[in-house]
């Protein structure tokens, strides 16, 4: 039971007077491994200012803002978010027993992001042993949206090769 992960999950609309309140008590839970996640449907109070004092990155309080729709006085997922609980542990599995891809393959990483370790590249080299690696050194996880012109430049230059 150790690898048990909480996810919390706080949604928001023009509470920026709770909001604080809040995500300091859902980081403050004793369980080591726990994820906050906060859906802001863009209301237009101070939400956003008080969020960028617990959650540094500007593109991800905006991503997260991508998968809440307004319905009615309700709010819906437009992520599906059955597919996803039904998947999650599937997704968190290693890919042991994969066999290697022979063809190319381009990695793309944020060089302000830590989701591709150095220690995850024996792995895709294992996995991908004629992938190319690439690191754009201004941009975190969403390197499309924190640097698409080198993103996109990026894909093209590879397709043109592959």
């Amino acid at each position: 039971m150790t690898d048990l992960r909480v996810d919390i999950i706080i949604p928001t609309f023009n509470r920026a007077h709770l909001i604080d309140r809040a995500v300091r008590a859902a980081l403050d839970q004793s369980w080591w491994n726990s994820h906050v996640t906060v859906i802001d449907d863009g209301g237009e109070d101070d939400t956003q200012a008080v969020l960028s004092r617990h959650f540094d990155d500007p593109s991800f309080r905006q991503f997260l803002l991508k998968g809440v729709k307004r319905h009615g006085d309700s709010y819906r997922w437009t992520f599906n978010l059955a597919s996803i609980i039904r998947g999650y542990s599937g997704l968190q599995e290693a890919v042991l027993g994969w066999q290697p891809h022979e063809g190319p393959v381009l990695f793309l990483r944020g060089g302000e992001s830590d989701y591709v370790q150095e220690e995850h590249l024996v792995l895709i080299r294992t996995l991908f042993p004629y992938a190319e690696i690439e690191t754009i050194e201004r941009a975190g996880h969403w390197i499309h949206a924190d640097a698409p012109k080198e993103f996109g430049d990026r894909v093209m230059a590879f397709l043109d090769r592959a």
